[in-house]
């Protein structure tokens, strides 16, 4: 079994260390790819990259790689990156699982679908402090996430990173290819301002019928709860 982890916001291939090593041991393939501008590659970070650039980074690694039989999970920020790789590679793809994540809109960026509060906000961000563009990751990125373990805080402050608004804002456009996937949501149950954020995507899950599962862990369960993560995937595939 190939299983593609793709990580969220602010984030790298890293975030899914535990997670792989778990899954590996029970002899599967696991991948975690690093999005372009990210994670060890934040160097790359130019204003340039969009959406459409982390759709073909996770695409780009299905070609070369010859990969088949795919279960595609996406953590926040990738459950859209997921769904635009679907509609290249539709029979490679075994199921799409979105842990904690952005519900995919046809037509929509992500910050269309948020309400205007935070649209407002976060572009006030970026305007104040990242020269229109740079989502800077913020000292307080972790209360955000729920994530509230100061341990936890001190050994991956130095590991998370910028992110840019136009990751954010390009639309994305889905076909019938995307409804006729498998679809699993996991949602994360511990609160926080993401689990709000995300609650009108798990809810629109629950609303079209995909199959739902909850975590008791916060926004960042691939770092935080990495052991409950993997059994679930695992139970999943």
């Amino acid at each position: 079994m190939n299983f593609m982890l793709v990580h969220g916001a602010h984030m790298g291939g890293w975030s899914w260390k535990k997670v792989a090593e778990i899954l590996t041991q029970h002899n599967h393939t696991v991948y975690t790819p690093t999005l372009t501008g990210l994670g060890e590659r934040q160097h790359l970070m130019v204003s340039t990259l969009n959406l459409n650039t982390h759709i073909d980074d996770i695409a780009n690694v299905i070609r070369f790689s010859d990969l088949d039989d795919i279960i595609l999970v996406g953590h926040s920020y990738a459950g859209v990156v997921i769904a635009g790789v679907n509609e290249i590679y539709t029979k490679k793809i075994r199921k799409l699982i979105f842990l904690d994540s952005f519900m995919p809109q046809s037509g929509k960026s992500i910050l269309e679908c948020l309400p205007e509060s935070y649209q407002e906000n976060w572009h006030l961000a970026c305007q104040n402090y990242g020269h229109g563009w740079i989502f800077r990751k913020g000292n307080n990125a972790f209360e955000r996430w729920g994530a509230h373990d100061k341990n936890i805080q001190v050994q991956y402050l130095d590991k998370i990173c910028d992110f840019s608004m136009h990751f954010l804002t390009t639309p994305i456009h889905l076909s019938k290819k995307f409804a006729e996937a498998e679809k699993i949501y996991i949602r994360c149950t511990k609160p926080s301002d993401a689990k709000n954020i995300m609650q009108s995507a798990y809810e629109t899950a629950v609303k079209q019928g995909w199959k739902i599962h909850e975590i008791d862990a916060d926004h960042i369960a691939p770092i935080t709860a990495p052991e409950k993560v993997a059994e679930l995937l695992l139970k999943l595939q």
